[in-house]
């Protein structure tokens, strides 16, 4: 069954924690300190693969702290 982007983006989130957690040797705690939110919401949204929304703003603070650059980039459609 195809996943939905929703799906794809949640999962893609789900690395970046991940990474996060190993690097840094954090907890569900410390990452969820990090973007605001409480280590239950982490942990839901990871384990339970519960599709809650995060802001942007915390999805970049995550992207920054396991290294990552957000692009975006323009698709055909609109060019």
């Amino acid at each position: 069954m195809k996943k939905t982007k929703s799906q794809q983006e949640n999962e893609e989130i789900d690395v970046i924690i991940s990474e996060i957690k190993t690097r840094m040797k954090w907890t569900d705690k410390e990452v969820g300190k990090l973007i605001g939110i409480t280590n239950e919401t982490l942990r839901n949204k990871r384990c339970r693969k519960v599709l809650n929304q995060i802001d942007f703003n915390k999805v970049a603070i995550l992207a920054d702290a396991a290294g990552y650059d957000i692009k975006f980039v323009k698709r055909e459609a609109y060019r």
